[in-house]
């Protein structure tokens, strides 16, 4: 395994980026992880990915994307 930073796991450190980024992203909008599950239609995006428990399929990202008007790279 590739550590990350303070002892995490490169996966660790990847899972808490994008759960912090989409927490950052929500609360500009006040919105909760429900709602933006029910925009992007899938649970795992608003609440396991918030969770750290799964990653959204990449059609999912795009759709986050759009909808925060940003890219896979910010």
């Amino acid at each position: 395994q590739v550590e990350g930073t303070a002892g995490r796991t490169l996966r660790e450190e990847i899972d808490h980026e994008l759960q912090g980024n989409l927490q950052h992203l929500r609360d500009t909008r006040n919105m909760t992880q429900s709602e933006l599950a029910m925009l992007v239609a899938s649970a795992a995006v608003g609440g396991e990915v918030g969770a750290e428990k799964s990653y959204p399929e990449m059609d999912k990202l795009l759709k986050l994307c759009d909808l925060f008007e940003c890219t896979l790279d910010d």
